[in-house]
């Protein structure tokens, strides 16, 4: 197929090949003068971006020394691309094809560099989503239609614009950039640069861990722990132990063979019996040992049972960080050391999530139909505070797929579970435990798209991108906004400490603004060990 004629297929309407000239401004803007480790190039097209990556280093490779240029398998880079036709193109060069729709795309990898030039009309949700792979830090060179940011009519354009703003992101201009390209267009673009820091990484919940090579275990689960969560970590444990155990035998029966297998030259042990590249070049204890200790890390990160209190961050933090703690020993005593730091992270982690929910919920998703989210009232000393109304709209991205009617994504899900355990921290227990899922499961066979009821509130899913949600507990939602209002100093130091009639007419304004008046604080006051307080600890691994 000519590939004007691929370009113009109604798959890839928004598909622009960008020329080699642009790919070099892009890499001039984003100051790439080295190779760069990992890459990824969402919307892939035929590869134009990495090739012209790729030429930019060979231009003065050869100047250097190098006896060759850099080829396509020379460069660590991973390919987005949804078209069939353009996939098969990216394989035929040699590229690595990872996943099709770049929007639900997820990943725990880390990208040094995404190098981007998403379909034009849907450009900025591209970005944005580029946004969050990158998270953990590295560049995004990112070519958009110059209209995405000119006029940013819509959610997704005018909140990329506040993240270019308040990331310091260089962005440049360029008329008649495609004037000459493969496939035509008058169009201006901009190129959007973001240099995200690297995020630090907290490292103290090793600090009292053994290293794997110095362990002593002493067991300490009973006693500490529910008796169905010991049992749990214990059979876990039980089953690595099991696993090590015959992985040693193994590679010791392997070493005792290997020097006969060897004796006529040649390959020597088991890669003659099973193939060079069968996994035995590195048969080693140690090696087994990390390879086997990171399986069980994984899979304990996996766990609900270990990971029930722990907000979407939380659980992302441990799964990057696997390498590091395989090299710690999967044993009863660093599982206990991990899970009495992580106690304390999940309350500082649902305190930092809490605040954010409502700067979302009353700030940032404010346009248009989202304005209902939030109502005002006299704060103290200010006029701007405000709280979260009973029904919020927010944007919920992941729940529909673009190729069928199939709600409940991946991302969505986690979303609402987060909202659930900022909930269930603030209720401190007065529910019975709750398995959202499950609800969500049960909505999905029965495709109950509206008025899902789950623990705190009812959830409504629209293929727009956003999810209503009404909540159903107005006592935990009332702590919430005490909490963040708290936080926020909006409510007056006296606020909880003194009974009405003893408040200032000031202080009385504030109240009855943001209670409703004084039976209402009453009744706040009454119940003060609940609407006044927190979980000092979460009971993690305890439930």
């Amino acid at each position: 197929m000519d590939t004007k004629q691929l370009a113009a297929t109604p798959h890839q309407s928004g598909f622009y090949p960008t020329p080699q000239a642009l790919t070099e401004k892009m890499l001039e803007i984003a100051g790439i003068t080295h190779e760069v480790k990992n890459i990824l190039e969402p919307s892939a097209g035929k590869g134009d971006l990495i090739e012209g990556y790729i030429a930019h280093f060979n231009a003065d490779r050869l100047g250097y020394g190098y006896r060759s240029p850099l080829s396509v398998k020379d460069v660590n880079a991973d390919c987005i691309e949804i078209d069939p036709n353009l996939q098969s193109i990216l394989r035929g060069k040699g590229f690595r094809v990872i996943h099709d729709n770049f929007l639900t795309f997820r990943t725990f990898k880390q990208y040094d560099l995404i190098l981007m030039n998403p379909p034009f009309a849907q450009g900025a949700e591209h970005l944005l989503h580029a946004l969050e792979i990158m998270r953990y830090g590295g560049k995004i060179v990112c070519l958009l239609n110059a209209e995405t940011l000119r006029n940013p009519y819509s959610y997704a354009r005018k909140r990329l614009v506040k993240e270019i703003e308040g990331r310091n992101a260089a962005v440049e201009f360029i008329s008649n950039a495609f004037s000459d390209a493969e496939r035509e267009t008058d169009v201006d673009v901009a190129i959007v640069y973001f240099n995200l820091p690297v995020e630090a990484r907290d490292s103290s919940i090793l600090d009292g861990m053994k290293m794997a090579e110095e362990h002593a275990d002493t067991s300490p689960l009973r006693g500490h722990m529910d008796l169905a969560q010991a049992d749990f970590i214990e059979a876990i444990i039980d089953r690595y132990n099991y696993e090590a155990r015959c992985g040693v035998k193994l590679i010791e029966e392997y070493n005792a063979v290997a020097a006969l297998l060897n004796e006529g030259g040649g390959d020597a042990g088991l890669s003659m019996v099973f193939g060079r590249y069968s996994g035995t070049e590195d048969a080693t204890v140690n090696g087994f040992l990390f390879r086997l200790r990171k399986k069980f890390w994984h899979n304990l990160f996996a766990s609900p049972q270990f990971v029930q209190q722990m907000t979407t961050n939380l659980r992302n933090d441990l799964y990057r960080r696997l390498d590091e703690f395989a090299k710690y020993e999967f044993s009863a005593y660093n599982i206990y050391h991990l899970a009495l730091e992580m106690s304390k992270k999940v309350n500082g982690g649902i305190r930092d999530t809490i605040m954010k929910l409502f700067d979302d919920w009353t700030h940032k998703y404010h346009y248009d139909e989202n304005s209902s989210n939030r109502w005002y009232y006299d704060g103290w000393k200010t006029n701007d505070a405000f709280a979260v109304n009973k029904r919020v709209i927010i944007p919920m991205h992941g729940f529909y797929s673009i190729y069928s009617d199939s709600a409940f994504g991946f991302e969505a899900i986690e979303k609402l579970e987060d909202i659930q355990k900022v909930f269930d921290y603030l209720d401190a227990g007065r529910t019975d435990p709750y398995e959202l899922r499950t609800a969500m499961d049960e909505a999905k066979k029965k495709k109950q798209t509206r008025n899902i009821q789950c623990k705190y509130f009812k959830v409504s899913i629209y293929k727009k991108g956003t999810a209503h949600i009404e909540f159903t507990d107005l006592d935990v939602l009332e702590k919430f906004n005490i909490f963040a209002a708290m936080e926020k100093k909006w409510l007056p130091p006296t606020f909880g400490k003194r009974h009405y009639a003893d408040m200032d007419d000031e202080e009385k304004a504030v109240v009855d603004s943001f209670t409703g008046g004084e039976e209402q604080y009453e009744k706040i006051i009454d119940n003060a060990d609940y609407y006044l307080t927190e979980a000092d600890n979460v009971a993690f691994l305890t439930a």
